[in-house]
């Protein structure tokens, strides 16, 4: 039986809104399903229908018993990998006594781009003629822009305000401004509307607001990119916008370098980052935040070298910028308005949003190395503070101009030093090594260096000898001089 002959309610063949599938499956079985939905979602909608041999177009049908599973697996897949959430219709085709099609109907989403997550990757898929392609830049820039005109915190709420309910916001006002809130101070923030119900972007500020909308996460990393194992979350909440940002700001402070440094009258203290900078990047994160893609965090990671801060969703006008040094001169548009209101009022960031002008001028004493700057794509935007208190800056992954230190009883030459720094922040080949030291690949480096350097445990390399990579054991072998205070 083709689908001609069954039904004429559903299409001849697959096409740019129609797709065919004999079941949804689960986990890494549903990835294609997914893609085919979120493709739909950012494209012009679409109809899956399911039951359906997608190679031959046969009709085989589901039971009931099948249908009611396929559902909620489809339910499922759909909240845990879609964001923001999609909208849909579900109905049942009768194929023959006892078997059914299922056709779900995906609508093109309101906002977009609509992200696929799967294994803690994010991609977006647009739909062209049958098939689904990960999209463009161009077309993820459209989609970002056909969405800018809607304002996630401009939506009213079932929440009727309630003073009391600020308490925390309240408190910081009144340190900020030195003086109590009240009725009319909120109002003005356009907290809520004429009914007294709360717009979305307010929620945000209640004392008890719990939810991903506001998920940080703080992680302190062991060298200098992500690839490295050694790393340790520090923070991770979903409070309130001003708790998160004050809890955030305190965790990165307590676990950030400083040292004392002598003046002609007195000493100051130092830290690895100026901590006007850290604030105002915090801020920003949230103040310009995609709230829409509430289930992924702002990411504040602390490397040797540098902090970045990542936020979800591209800067408004700055859709494409890579590691723009010139933060100073960057405007975005205010996504927030209502966000941005709240941190105003109590003084967290200023009306004309001059953030990135503080840490332009933060850094400005330091030089050319330690310029910070901003990356934004469609997906998301990073600020990147450089650590003032790194010799050089920002830290090239074959750099050796530094110190190390290790076991007393361990006796290293100078060449055998040279291959732990030149390994310490990223693996190295034995190729790689060769050439930095000016020899060749031969049993003598591969025995009487590297090999010896593992014995010695300050050394680490993967068990495939064709393409052997070598790391230095951040356990056993220390940094001693690639920070000012200790040359």
């Amino acid at each position: 039986m083709t689908i001609n002959e069954f039904n004429e309610k559903i299409p001849i063949l697959e096409g740019s809104t129609v797709e065919f599938e004999q079941i949804i499956g689960e986990g890494d079985k549903a990835l294609r399903r997914l893609q085919t939905v979120n493709a739909f979602a950012n494209t012009a909608g679409g109809d899956l229908y399911v039951g359906i041999k997608d190679e031959n177009f046969e009709p085989i049908g589901l039971s009931l018993n099948v249908v009611d599973k396929q559902v909620q697996v489809f339910l499922r897949e759909v909240k845990e990998h879609l964001t923001p959430a999609i909208t849909y219709k579900i109905d049942y085709i009768l194929l023959k006594k006892d078997l059914y099609i299922i056709k779900i109907h995906i609508n093109r989403n309101n906002q977009t781009p609509v992200f696929l997550k799967f294994h803690n990757h994010a991609d977006v898929f647009e739909r062209i003629e049958a098939t689904n392609s990960i999209a463009s830049a161009e077309t993820i820039t459209k989609l970002v822009l056909d969405s800018i005109g809607l304002k996630y915190d401009d939506n009213t709420t079932n929440k009727v305000f309630n003073i009391d309910a600020f308490s925390y916001f309240t408190k910081v006002f009144k340190n900020k401004n030195n003086k109590e809130t009240n009725q009319k101070i909120f109002s003005s923030l356009d907290f809520f509307d004429k009914g007294n119900y709360l717009r979305q972007g307010a929620v945000l500020f209640l004392d008890n607001f719990k939810g991903n909308e506001t998920l940080i996460k703080v992680t302190k990393r062991k060298g200098i990119d992500k690839g490295e194992s050694n790393y340790k979350l520090l923070y991770e909440n979903n409070i309130n916008i001003l708790e998160s940002i004050d809890e955030s700001y305190e965790v990165i402070v307590e676990n950030i370098g400083s040292y004392e440094k002598k003046l002609d009258f007195g000493r100051t203290t130092i830290y690895d980052y100026p901590l006007r900078s850290i604030f105002e990047g915090l801020v920003n994160a949230y103040a310009h935040k995609n709230y829409f893609i509430k289930d992924i965090p702002i990411e504040v990671d602390i490397f040797e070298d540098r902090l970045e801060i990542k936020s979800p969703g591209s800067l408004i006008n700055n859709v494409n910028l890579f590691k723009e040094t010139n933060i100073n001169e960057i405007s975005p548009s205010r996504r927030n308005e209502i966000i941005v209101n709240g941190l105003v009022a109590v003084k967290y960031m200023e009306k004309q949003g001059s953030g990135f002008d503080k840490i332009s001028a933060d850094y400005l004493e330091y030089g050319q190395n330690y310029k910070p700057y901003v990356t934004s794509t469609n997906n998301y935007f990073t600020l990147v503070l450089p650590n003032v208190n790194v010799v050089s800056g920002l830290i090239n992954k074959n750099t050796t101009n530094f110190d190390i230190i290790c076991d007393d009883s361990l006796i290293l030459s100078e060449r055998q030093k040279i291959i732990l720094k030149f390994c310490y922040f990223s693996p190295k080949s034995i190729n790689e090594i060769a050439s930095f030291l000016n020899m060749k690949v031969s049993s003598y480096l591969r025995n009487d260096f590297l090999n010896r350097l593992v014995n010695m445990n300050v050394l680490k390399g993967n068990r495939d000898e064709k393409a052997a990579l070598y790391f230095t054991n951040h356990d056993t072998v220390k940094i001693l001089s690639i920070r000012k205070e200790n040359i």
